[in-house]
């Protein structure tokens, strides 16, 4: 399926008439991208797009002018919050009263749990934290709008797993046989992508989030399957000096973030109102999720 690439004015009509004048992304550094994406979509220099000294400390956030009266925020909170919800109830609700959209994320930094006692324990922790999660974003979607405010709209975004090997894939056509294959011995000659990253876990994490959050209004936005025939669009930035292996995480920008924006104001293009609240299955239910 072909993406087009979002515009400022696209962005700026959508959330013109839906009433949108704050869009805040709460999440880790791949959350970043996506915000840095927006930002420039939205005509902010790359320069100006990647300058937050302060973002671990302080979050970030620009202004765009879209005419006609209507001025757009994006922001993304402080990076230091963002790695597991049971630290950060307290920010997430007020995160939650102050956005008319908000983009979440959480997954990626619970995998590494897993390389120092056992996936099962990640995987409850991360279910019990998605409950957690789902009674914040219910009370939410049940708060009072205030008058002329928009109906309030929380969006969950997928987590796609990196890509071992991802500088194999240059010369490779995306999807193709040839990257499938090259892709499946990728897999099997890295370990650490399983046992230190934990990048199994980041499908069964979605699944949860999407099964747990979806009740009780939130918008699930499915990024990894378009992103996963990306291998070869993975930043070829180098930790350590340079001394490890490419950074097959995080993409390069502009690339695929840029259409985890599409996706996402082609949600808000189509007015995604809540789903009917139904009532949070209690914690005590976790067994569903250990079998």
């Amino acid at each position: 399926m072909q993406i087009e690439r979002v515009e400022k004015a696209a962005v700026c009509e959508v959330t013109r008439r839906r009433g949108i004048q704050r869009i805040s992304f709460y999440g880790d550094s791949m959350t970043r991208s996506m915000v840095q994406s927006l930002w420039m979509l939205l005509g902010a220099s790359r320069s100006h797009a990647f300058a937050c000294p302060r973002e671990r400390e302080e979050g970030c956030s620009q202004t765009f002018d879209c005419g006609g009266r209507h001025i757009l925020t994006v922001h993304q909170i402080r990076e230091g919050d963002t790695a597991h919800v049971r630290d950060n109830l307290t920010n997430i609700a007020a995160s939650l009263a102050s956005a008319d959209v908000i983009v979440l994320n959480f997954g990626s930094h619970y995998g590494p749990v897993s390389h120092n006692s056992s996936y099962g324990e990640a995987y409850r922790a991360y279910t019990t934290d998605m409950f957690a999660l789902a009674s914040l974003a219910r009370a939410a979607l049940e708060a009072p709008r205030r008058p002329f405010h928009p109906t309030k709209q929380i969006v969950f975004r997928s987590t796609p797993p990196g890509h071992p090997r991802c500088d194999e894939f240059g010369d490779l056509t995306p999807s193709s046989p040839e990257s499938q294959q090259s892709s499946v011995r990728a897999w099997l000659s890295c370990p650490e992508c399983v046992d230190l990253y934990g990048w199994p876990l980041l499908p069964m994490f979605d699944r949860v989030a999407r099964d747990i959050l979806e009740p009780t209004g939130v918008h699930f936005l499915d990024v990894t399957t378009m992103s996963n025939q990306r291998p070869d669009a993975h930043t070829a930035w180098r930790h350590d000096n340079g001394r490890l292996p490419p950074d097959c995480m995080h993409y390069t920008l502009p690339g695929v973030p840029d259409h985890w924006n599409a996706l996402l104001i082609s949600a808000l293009e189509r007015c995604v109102a809540p789903l009917p609240i139904t009532p949070i299955r209690p914690v005590s239910n976790l067994k569903m999720y250990h079998s």
